[in-house]
């Protein structure tokens, strides 16, 4: 008498072997995303995206609105009892605030205070207009470790991250040439057209020891954010807010607080997407 046959579970999992593997189901939700070799993906389809400079001036319009006063290209300094100086005004603030990026460490420097942040460069390309870019979803290649996305009918991509410090006021402003083939090679093996790069460029962020942010009072009455590892934009509607609350003594958020650190730690720099 011969064995029955098996069926059920083996038979369904043979069945997918033989199957085109697709994570997600996202090429055929995206059919100009090339993903039959991703053997696992993670989809979050209601997130977003924005244009950086596009959100800047929005909240400047709506700050102008508010009263708020903005002087634009300005030069400000903090003298040595962390007073600020400006054009039309100098001495003592009520509060200041310092969201100055990578230049925050040159800037409390000049008021004596040290802070744990390094700045480091990172690089990013655009590409030519392509019919089929905005059928591309928000991307991010973990095991490669790059990210690209739709702009202005090509595509924006990122993350070339150099793991050492860097002078943000002396670096070089263009992109490498291996960076920009690299992540062109890289994009056309994950999209159903030919990259073509327009510009390719590089600017820079800032790193902690702990990978957190440096957000709260350095000195009575004078605070910063900064350190986001490349995130700052992203984070930036939630910081706001609890540091405003935080100038104006209606909280004591402290989860980020800047003085967890001495500020002369040594520490390696790592890519902010890790």
């Amino acid at each position: 008498m011969r064995p029955a046959r098996r069926t059920g579970r083996a038979d369904e999992r043979n069945r997918r072997r033989r199957l085109p593997r697709d994570a997600c189901g996202t090429e055929a939700d995206f059919p100009a995303l090339r993903a039959a070799d991703i053997g696992a993906a993670a989809r979050a389809d209601d997130a977003g995206y924005t244009e950086p400079a596009t959100y800047v001036r929005a909240m400047g319009e709506a700050a102008r609105e508010a009263g708020v006063t903005i002087e634009e290209n300005a030069p400000v300094r903090l003298d040595d009892d962390g007073n600020l100086e400006t054009p039309r005004d100098a001495g003592a603030f009520d509060a200041v605030v310092l969201t100055t990026g990578v230049q925050t460490k040159k800037l409390l420097a000049d008021a004596g205070i040290q802070i744990a942040m390094k700045p480091y460069r990172v690089q990013a390309l655009t590409t030519e207009k392509a019919a089929a870019s905005d059928e591309i979803p928000m991307t991010y290649d973990a095991t490669e470790g790059f990210y690209f996305r739709p702009r202005k009918g090509g595509l924006l991509v990122g993350d070339g991250t150099e793991l050492f410090e860097r002078d943000p006021d002396d670096y070089p402003e263009d992109a490498d040439d291996e960076f920009v083939e690299t992540n062109r090679q890289r994009v056309a093996r994950r999209v159903a057209f030919e990259p073509r790069v327009s510009r390719a460029w590089a600017g820079m962020c800032g790193a902690t020891p702990d990978y957190d942010p440096l957000v709260g009072e350095v000195r009575d009455d004078l605070f910063v954010a900064c350190g986001f590892q490349g995130h700052g934009f992203m984070r930036s509607p939630g910081i706001g807010e609890l540091l405003a609350k935080q100038v104006l003594g209606e909280t004591d958020f402290d989860a980020f607080d800047p003085t967890r650190f001495r500020g002369d730690e040594e520490f390696e720099i790592v890519e902010g997407l890790s």
